[in-house]
């Protein structure tokens, strides 16, 4: 699982929708970082994600990768790549670890630089260039503003050589810069919608049946995209569980309460993984966009996949001890077993955030699968609410069901 630390807030470009406009001139301190590390491998993750701001400016930056490898975690990067247009440092990277980029690219020379008001677009796509067929988990990520909606399939054609990348059309979040020129930067739903079909349907095109560019979308309800909800992609997806910004004092849970699922939504079959509307957009617009659809079914049930275990203090819960702020309420499960506390997670996409907390800590019932076969046939025991010690699961999963209190 992956850990996203924000660094600091400062940038060498200047986007127009920039989610940090108030707060660019903060940054953490080295030691500060440093620490977030530290407790990034405390908490069991295998990779450390750097973010900002942009953090390939900051001049500890080698000083942090080094002590990322040495701990023997992978590193990735949310960055706009132009440190990475440079060959030596990519190379220098990578005997560091890299193993995620997560890169903005927004079109066009023209309309990329009327976006982040900065001529960068030759430089990133000299990145890109560089990062290609490195076996690298890589995305290209399009923010969809007003000034680009319309201009997503020269995107494509310029993105087509970097055949082992993710081009990603991210709906614009009401943030920041966002927030300040929301009216000027933020097309609606519905049209930014059929435009990513589009651009996605041109690509897929252009691709055809063999390997190439992939494609993915966030930000956007499904009913706008229809055909294209299994490529939904977002933190979750990634595989990130915690993030921490610059004076927090711990990790805290990915969450999507930027967003909203708003009445129209609660009848629809597509629910669960659909991210809804941001809480901006929707107050600003209302949900008449939106197209539930009543057809079809839902999952009635989710699994906790067995992580990890670690030995219980005498005298005291050690999760307790160590801090439960990272911990996801409804996505993570503890179960005292034999001395143990035993950790488990479910990266269920049947369910929206609010449902699983919901089931888990008030009308749900979780069963374990006390087998061994490959897959869960039969429950063999069910628990219900109780602050008492669990008995112990032989297999390294359970299964959560609405019903009744469960922890």
């Amino acid at each position: 699982m992956k850990a996203l630390i924000k660094v600091g807030y400062g940038c060498n470009e200047n986007c127009t929708f920039c989610h940090t406009l108030e707060v660019r001139h903060v940054d953490g301190s080295s030691d500060e970082v440093e620490a977030k590390i530290h407790r990034a491998k405390e908490l069991g993750h295998d990779m450390v994600v750097l973010s900002g701001g942009e953090p390939t400016i900051r001049r500890e930056l080698w000083r942090w990768v080094g002590l990322i490898s040495r701990l023997g975690l992978d590193l990735g990067f949310v960055t706009n790549g132009l440190l990475l247009g440079y060959p030596d440092a990519v190379k220098r990277l990578l005997e560091h670890r890299l193993k995620y980029v997560y890169m903005s690219l927004h079109g066009t020379r023209e309309v990329h630089r009327a976006v982040v008001r900065a001529d960068t677009q030759p430089q990133a796509l000299k990145a890109l260039e560089n990062l290609t067929g490195r076996g690298l988990d890589l995305t290209i990520n399009c923010v969809v503003v007003r000034q680009n909606v319309d201009h997503l399939l020269p995107l494509v054609d310029a993105c087509l050589p970097f055949t082992d990348a993710v081009l990603k059309f991210s709906m614009v979040q009401p943030k920041g810069g966002a927030d300040r020129l929301f009216e000027q930067l933020t097309p609606r739903v519905a049209y930014a919608g059929k435009k990513v079909v589009e651009a996605v349907q041109y690509g897929r095109a252009k691709v055809g049946e063999g390997p190439g560019l992939r494609f993915a979308h966030d930000g956007l309800p499904f009913c706008s995209v229809p055909g294209l909800e299994t490529l939904y992609d977002d933190l979750k997806t990634h595989r990130f569980a915690t993030m921490v910004d610059i004076g927090e004092p711990d990790f805290y849970p990915v969450d999507d309460q930027a967003k909203v699922q708003p009445e129209a939504c609660q009848r629809c079959a597509l629910r669960g993984a659909c991210p809804g509307l941001y809480r901006g957009y929707h107050e600003s617009f209302g949900d008449l966009e939106l197209q539930p659809r009543t057809e079809g079914a839902r999952s009635n049930s989710f699994n906790y996949v067995y992580e990890g275990s670690l030995r219980a203090l005498d005298g005291g819960c050690r999760i307790l001890r160590d801090g439960v702020t990272p911990w996801d309420r409804a996505r993570t499960l503890f179960v005292q077993s034999q001395g143990r506390i035993v950790r488990y997670r479910t990266q269920t996409r049947d369910f929206a955030d609010v449902e699983l907390e919901r089931i888990k800590h008030g009308a749900g019932q979780l069963y374990a699968d006390l087998s061994q076969k490959d897959a869960p046939t039969t429950s063999r025991a069910t628990w219900c609410s109780s602050s008492a010690a669990t008995p112990a699961p032989r297999a390294p999963s359970a299964t959560a069901a609405p019903g009744c209190s469960s922890r």
